[in-house]
């Protein structure tokens, strides 16, 4: 089945309003097997929506849209869409969606009238219950068997419409399941993971595999069509242990688990106390570790050092340290790492320092610094971006080089 995604609101259009919708939707689309070709948003306008499901309804399976079923003169998608199928002449009151609005409005039956339009329908629509608002929506059926199932817009009515109503009924369109799993790479770039893979590119055509980058770096995405969610999995399964034996270590994590979760999990089974001390990153890595629930049992304390003078003072850096390699040096990160383990209750420690800029000439140049068991990881990077991307990769580097000292001290 080939479907379009059609979501309507001027507030969509002109970026006031964050379109969440065709994003959740895609993803169930492509989890039924069907082919989502295109997205399409249109602003509360009459004319222009009548339009576009006019030239798009032939040209597609199924039509799904989003937004405009309220009781107001500007909610016009259903009507539109009955208008681009030609059923006016069939529209007729819907009786159980006419008894929900009267229970909805008992005791309040002046707002009645305003809601008749809500629970008119062509007679051979599949009328789709909304139990977390007032508006049904609707699977529009044309003489042609064009179909356009109309949904409405606030996130929490579409979902629970979707997955309660409509979804149940296009399975039964479906004869086949897309289905993915995902893998997350530390440390390295997106042309380089492409680079280290791209054998397995031509070998496989189902599943299919892809990279994508992110703010939390590199995932690779292992995507088959099969009967069942089983049988996905199955062909899948060859392809993830190929990548395991290419990556390795690289690989952190699958579908969705995060790297501070990852490293949660580290500290809880090595019985490891964790301390920071951040010049650049400014607090960012011990915050982005406290976000994961349970980490009060690892993070006791951590230290924002900024300055030269709190460096010197709260961590014992040498000032003739500072003088000689500057702030920004391997040596510092090292003198950082060494006096958060000796001044501090801890047994790992992570250390950060650089220049964030923008107007430094040096700006992206980082050093993070990992201490545990008698060993000082210290890795310099050249980051590239404005002041705020070096400080979020920066922070990243951190997180995953705490997973890569702990798997070293296991060898």
């Amino acid at each position: 089945m080939d479907v379009l995604i059609l979501t309507v609101g001027t507030e969509l259009l002109l970026g006031d309003t964050l379109d969440t919708n065709s994003y959740y939707l895609s993803k169930k689309i492509r989890n039924l097997g069907f082919n989502l070709y295109k997205k399409v948003t249109v602003g509360d306008n009459t004319e222009r929506l009548l339009k576009e499901l006019r030239y798009y309804k032939d040209k597609y399976d199924l039509i799904i849209t989003t937004g405009g079923l309220g009781p107001t003169k500007d909610d016009l998608t259903k009507e539109t869409a009955i208008k681009a199928l030609e059923l006016e002449d069939e529209v007729e009151i819907h009786k159980l969606s006419l008894e929900t609005v009267k229970e909805h409005f008992k005791g309040r039956e002046e707002y009645l009238d305003l809601n008749m339009k809500q629970v008119m329908f062509p007679k051979n629509s599949i009328v789709l219950k909304n139990i977390k608002g007032t508006a049904p929506g609707a699977l529009l059926i044309g003489k042609q068997n064009e179909k356009i199932a109309v949904l409405p817009g606030p996130p929490k009515e579409m979902k629970t419409m979707f997955e309660n109503e409509l979804e149940p009924i296009l399975k039964k369109y479906s004869d086949s399941v897309i289905y993915s799993e995902t893998v997350h790479i530390a440390r390295l770039g997106e042309s380089k993971v492409f680079d280290m893979i791209s054998e397995l590119f031509d070998k496989y055509t189902n599943p299919t595999i892809a990279p994508y980058f992110n703010d939390d770096g590199v995932f690779i995405r292992i995507t088959a069509k099969a009967s069942s969610e089983i049988e996905a999995k199955k062909i899948i399964k060859p392809v993830k242990e190929e990548l395991y034996s290419i990556l390795g270590d690289l690989i952190y994590a699958e579908n969705g688990q995060s790297i501070e979760e990852v490293v949660k999990d580290l500290l809880e089974k090595e019985d490891i106390t964790l301390m920071t001390a951040e010049s650049i990153t400014g607090g960012m890595i011990v915050s982005r570790l406290i976000d994961i629930p349970g980490m009060s049992e690892f993070i006791k304390e951590s230290l924002v050092v900024y300055s030269d003078e709190a460096k010197v003072k709260y961590l014992g850096v040498s000032e003739k340290t500072i003088e000689k390699y500057t702030v920004v040096s391997e040596e510092v990160c090292k003198e950082m790492v060494e006096g958060l383990l000796k001044t501090y209750n801890c047994n790992l420690a992570v250390a950060t320092t650089g220049y964030a800029g923008p107007d430094d000439e040096k700006a992206g140049l980082v050093y993070v610094g990992i201490g545990y068991k008698g060993k000082n990881y210290i890795k310099e990077y050249n980051i590239k971006g404005d002041r705020n991307t070096v400080r979020r990769k920066a922070t990243r580097y951190a997180i995953e080089n705490i997973r890569f000292a702990i798997l070293d001290s296991r060898k």
